[in-house]
């Protein structure tokens, strides 16, 4: 990864209504050397986006006001912000389920309950594909 953006640490904005899921994510990713962002909705989350980039996204389905899927909506339908990867959290595991979420334009969704180890590491995979994907096409990192 050329980008000099990610010589600095890489950051993820979390959201999640859950505060115990919402603390474990945090506290992985922190401890993994992320900064990480943490808010309980969906509209907080798109604010926070557009004013503080973010390499990923992690959106909870199922949040008060605005939900995940219509965060990562506008995530992905705003051309400043639509390379930014966003995973999909949902204790929604059916394929119609998992096809709606994908349907947002959701760049991967993940079924909970979660292993955190195996979590992070998919983060990290999907962080690198998009980057790669990203200077391919721009030549330029995210």
């Amino acid at each position: 990864m050329n980008n000099p953006e990610f010589a600095k640490p890489l950051s993820v904005l979390i959201a999640d209504d859950e505060l115990v899921v919402l603390k474990m994510l945090s506290d992985k990713f922190a401890r993994a050397g992320f900064t990480v962002w943490s808010v309980t909705d969906g509209q907080t989350a798109l604010e926070l986006v557009r004013a503080q980039k973010s390499h990923l996204i992690v959106l909870d389905w199922m949040m008060p006001g605005m939900d995940g899927l219509a965060a990562c909506r506008a995530i992905k339908d705003d051309e400043r912000l639509m390379a930014t990867p966003v995973i999909i959290l949902t204790a929604r595991g059916e394929d119609a389920d998992v096809a709606r979420a994908r349907g947002a334009k959701a760049d991967m969704v993940v079924v909970k309950p979660i292993s955190l180890r195996e979590f992070l590491e998919r983060a990290r995979q999907l962080i690198t594909a998009v980057e790669a994907r990203t200077e391919s096409v721009t030549g330029r990192g995210l």
